[in-house]
């Protein structure tokens, strides 16, 4: 771990926060304990690191900025804050050395600037600049329902990627038609466990309630390479080899739970269900007998399901 901290590509440094990751949900599962947070609303959280999880249930609190001593532009919790409209400011050497509890702090993510104890010249600059984003965010919303057509008419479909469930909130003031990617994985990053057939229920048939009647794509669990090893760590290549439909293929009841609940929250008939890392024929044959034995199974046990949904 220490040589992958000290690595001077900046992948293998966020890989060692994710190996970190890894190493504390599998003691607090054998502790039974459940991951919880407590932060005053309102804050900037300063931290040596931060994970997916944590970027997540922080956000939850209202949290105005992130800034971190390790990690980078493309670590997971960086991309999460993007996705939430957090600033974030990731891989600043010795800050936590430079702050304490009730520092007061100007956090400006679009140039990665950290302002320590601003100015009362600084603090109104940056309140200024907050009000012309508000007024130019406002402008935007003019043009949301506007079509999305070339000046030689050819009309261009934009739908929206959703990583965290924060990001569905944001759907109906983006201007997008639908859902383009619904990355399930992501769910067990919110909750700190596999969501069990109801919960997914839940979710899915809330997402599919506020798309209506536009559509939503949801890729199964693409699980495996640098998103889990706890199933499979002596896999040789865990980038192409068991990983997304060949994983789920292998964990049968693992990917019928989730095949069940989508097939449940399917009622507005507006769901797609995107199977990953698809190499061959067979593996979307094995998925169409599964998805079959899925609805005979829920047929026995009394719950609705719909009969056919959109593949991608």
């Amino acid at each position: 771990m220490t040589v992958m901290y000290n690595a001077e590509d900046s992948y293998m440094k966020e890989r060692a926060n994710d190996i970190e990751d890894i190493r504390n949900r599998i003691i607090r599962n054998l502790k039974k304990e459940r991951w919880t947070g407590k932060v005053i609303e309102g804050t900037v959280v300063v931290s040596e690191m931060l994970t997916p999880a944590d970027t997540i249930l922080f956000s939850r609190s209202d949290v105005k900025g992130y800034i971190t001593e390790h990690g980078g532009l493309t670590s997971h919790a960086a991309i999460i804050a993007s996705s939430l409209n957090i600033p974030a400011i990731i891989g600043v050497p010795k800050i936590l050395e430079m702050v304490e509890n009730g520092t007061e702090l100007i956090v400006d993510g679009f140039y990665g600037y950290v302002f320590i104890n601003p100015t009362e010249e600084q603090i109104a600059f940056f309140k200024d600049k907050i009000e012309h984003l508000n007024e130019v965010n406002e402008g935007m919303k003019e043009l949301m329902d506007l079509p999305s057509v070339t000046l030689d008419g050819v009309e261009i479909e934009i739908q929206a990627n959703v990583d965290v469930s924060g990001e569905i909130e944001k759907l109906g003031t983006s201007g997008t038609k639908g859902i383009g990617l619904y990355r399930t994985e992501q769910l067990i990053e919110e909750l700190g466990e596999f969501p069990d057939e109801e919960t997914q229920t839940k979710i899915y048939s809330d997402l599919s309630a506020r798309v209506y009647p536009d559509n939503a794509t949801i890729r199964a669990f693409d699980l495996g390479g640098d998103k889990t090893r706890l199933f499979h760590p002596s896999e040789k290549n865990p980038f192409l080899g068991l990983r997304g439909i060949r994983f789920l293929l292998d964990n049968t009841d693992l990917f019928k739970q989730q095949i069940k609940s989508i097939l449940r929250a399917a009622v507005n008939r507006n769901i797609s269900f995107m199977l990953p890392m698809v190499s061959t024929i067979k593996e979307i044959r094995e998925t169409k007998k599964l998805i079959e034995i899925c609805k005979e199974e829920l047929k026995l046990a009394g719950k609705n399901s719909l009969p056919i949904f959109n593949w991608e």
